[in-house]
């Protein structure tokens, strides 16, 4: 069963909730291109106008999704519940990886209308907190490992290398790509990858 985005629904009164479930549920199991305002209303068992009403166009529905998407990532990150010995960098990658396991059509989503020119405030907003919040993780266990900071310079491009390799296995994944890899499990590529970002900057 698709996961929801949130226990909410249309019985309960909130109709924009139920539509994004909705719309989820068809990208997850039929895929993006089976996305329509019908579908979803039809899904949702509303009017056909109640998309429209809410988010205009199938593109603010998309954007939508996304914005939620990113919101419900950054809770994955922050969960340690699988990584119970794992410092919050650890953590951050496994829950990155681990909801675009859970949620490989939306992730697909995420990414291209995060590239979208029409891209909404409130996406833009989602998805640079998600990139913080790996950055923030990164800072912090340096701080603890070294007892100095980061250069801030030396952070954002850590912090870059950490989001292609977190975001790149993600994509390799869901596309079926790696199976061929020689450490088939995330945790080990991450074990590998936080090696090099707690390096000691040089002075």
């Amino acid at each position: 069963m698709t996961p929801s985005l949130t226990k909410k629904n249309y019985h309960h009164g909130d109709l924009r909730i139920t539509l994004i479930n909705a719309a989820l549920e068809i990208i997850e199991n039929e895929g993006v291109d089976k996305l329509s305002l019908r579908a979803c209303a039809r899904k949702a068992n509303v009017s056909h106008a109640a998309p429209a009403h809410h988010f205009g166009t199938v593109a603010g529905l998309l954007d939508e999704l996304a914005a939620e998407g990113y919101s419900l990532l950054i809770g994955e990150m922050q969960n340690k519940q699988n990584n119970s010995t794992a410092d919050s960098l650890l953590s951050a990658g496994m829950g990155y990886i681990r909801f675009a396991i859970k949620h490989p059509g939306l992730f697909r989503v995420m990414s291209k209308m995060k590239t979208s020119t029409s891209s909404s405030v409130r996406l833009l907003k989602e998805s640079d907190a998600a990139l913080n919040f790996l950055k923030e993780s990164l800072k912090q266990v340096y701080l603890d490992y070294h007892a100095i900071a980061l250069p801030e310079n030396t952070l954002k491009l850590r912090t870059e290398l950490a989001w292609c390799t977190v975001h790149g296995y993600s994509h390799l994944y869901i596309e079926g790509m790696s199976e061929n890899f020689y450490f088939s499990e995330p945790e080990m590529i991450l074990n590998q990858l936080r090696v090099s970002l707690l390096v000691l900057e040089e002075v």
